[in-house]
């Protein structure tokens, strides 16, 4: 990962690409195969290699940060992007900000401390773009350690799941497991998921979810995966998919007196509804954000602070 934005080599050839072909915040969107074309030409980066990097800096559920300006089907979590000839793109604000720290004509900005490294399979999680940013702030107003940490708080991540972790270890820089599980709630007489952890898809927790409920039915208690008398299946009715392109909702119909806590224990063994990462920061977390404030510096800081506000 660069030190200079903390991306990797192939978000920053594509930022480069993008920006060779005009594809730039106030210009016209390019054709995303041109991009990738020239990208091959330049760097050998094929587009079956370089196409879903290029979609990821522009998906809203995967990083906070967004990079990338897409025109066109960019994909979702239960749907691949459609092809590069049927699409464009352009850098964001920030991206382009990003390649002028690649190329030291600007300050360092610190985009991997807000999106991580997680969702091309790091370890290290990402945080609230909006509390990084009072954090920064705060570093030059003296702020103590304890503070700043307290600033940024736990990570967060762009799909708003609940997330676990020992807290004490992680800041100080240690491996630690970062558990990250849906939200479920009460509406009416049904249970509703929203907010799944990263990479999970409703469309394949339901699919789970309605396997479960039918071996159950045909097999009882000797259904294959089921966990025992003691952690029986909920008497799931039905499931409703009914997520958007912006939005995950999958309601599920049981019947009546079933509890929150039965319903929890059982979709929390369906890998769609919770999920674990082991994560670390390299160094302890209080004097990654204070280096990063030193080298950004208030420019970049406002150029992060403008993405969440364009983002919002």
């Amino acid at each position: 990962m660069s030190d200079r934005t903390g991306l990797g080599m192939l978000d920053v050839a594509i930022l480069d690409a993008l920006a060779s072909v005009g594809a730039v915040p106030d210009g016209p969107y390019v054709k995303t195969q041109r991009v990738l074309d020239v990208l091959y030409d330049s760097a050998g980066i094929g587009p079956r290699i370089a196409h879903e990097p290029l979609c990821t800096m522009a998906r809203p559920w995967v990083v906070h940060l967004l990079l990338v300006d897409f025109h066109g089907n960019v994909g979702s979590p239960d749907f691949e992007p459609a092809s590069p000839r049927y699409t464009e793109s352009r850098l964001a604000p920030l991206g382009l900000a990003a390649l002028g720290a690649e190329r030291a004509v600007r300050s360092p900005i610190p985009i991997g401390l807000v999106n991580g490294d997680l969702h091309v399979g790091g370890v290290r999680p990402p945080f609230d773009p909006s509390r990084v940013v009072a954090a920064l702030r705060a570093v030059s107003a003296g702020a103590a350690d304890r503070d700043l940490v307290d600033l940024v708080g736990r990570p967060s991540f762009p799909t708003g799941c609940d997330v676990e972790l020992d807290v004490d270890a992680f800041v100080e820089g240690h491996e630690t497991t970062l558990t990250t599980t849906a939200q479920l709630h009460i509406e009416g007489d049904r249970f509703v998921v929203t907010g799944l952890p990263p990479d999970a898809s409703a469309s394949e927790l339901a699919r789970s979810i309605a396997a479960r409920v039918e071996s159950a039915a045909r097999w009882g208690d000797a259904a294959p995966g089921r966990l025992g008398r003691e952690r029986p299946l909920p008497p799931i009715i039905g499931v409703d998919d009914d997520s958007t392109a912006d939005e995950t909702r999958l309601v599920l119909t049981a019947e009546a007196g079933t509890t929150t806590a039965a319903m929890r224990s059982f979709l929390a063994t369906l890998w769609h509804f919770r999920r674990a990462f082991a994560v670390q920061l390299d160094r302890p977390l209080a004097t990654v954000i204070r280096e990063a404030a030193v080298v950004a510096g208030g420019e970049q800081i406002d150029e992060i602070e403008r993405a969440i506000r364009h983002r919002a």
